[in-house]
């Protein structure tokens, strides 16, 4: 199976705020999580939107899981990190990632190489052509929808530090 491809957003000072909360307001928490993840929905959307209707490739039918587009869309999907790493106040906010290898394969295919066999060179030279050179769907979607998500991270962050400030002052 293809290894996941994935895409991080990093923000700091996440950490002590969440479990400080997941002491004093678990509930908020949760619901701060949702906001989170919920900041992240255009991108998805974004890179779910390039993933194309027909197969690109006439053959594509079996190999690998075979192409089928709304299963690719379906698998593309944010995970919500909330373990500090060792020794820093810093998480891995959000990671947007393609699980599976037929999207795997259409969004990288031709990165590493060419191909190394003669059907593998063409494979790639062929999806190139039609659909563009790699990455053809989390970069492009990053690169379109990223600072959007990056404000509407912040502004998720920032209503659940004011709100939790509210509820310690009471």
């Amino acid at each position: 199976m293809a290894k996941n491809q994935l895409m991080r957003m990093e923000v700091e000072g996440v950490a002590a705020t969440l479990r400080t909360l997941s002491k004093a307001d678990p509930e908020l928490r949760k619901a701060s999580i949702k906001n989170i993840k919920a900041a992240a929905g255009p991108l998805v959307n974004e890179a779910r939107s390039l993933i194309p209707n027909q197969r690109p490739l006439s053959g594509w039918t079996h190999w690998k899981g075979g192409y089928e587009a709304a299963k690719i869309r379906s698998k593309i999907t944010v995970n919500f990190r909330s373990g500090a790493r060792k020794g820093r106040n810093e998480i891995p906010l959000l990671r947007m990632i393609m699980k599976g290898a037929p999207g795997a394969i259409f969004d990288v295919a031709g990165s590493a190489s060419r191909g190394k066999t003669r059907a593998g060179r063409q494979f790639v030279q062929v999806l190139n052509s039609r659909e563009g050179r790699a990455s053809r769907a989390m970069w492009p979607a990053a690169e379109r929808r990223l600072v959007d998500v990056q404000q509407a991270v912040s502004n998720a962050v920032d209503e659940m530090t004011r709100q939790m400030n509210r509820d310690l002052d009471s």
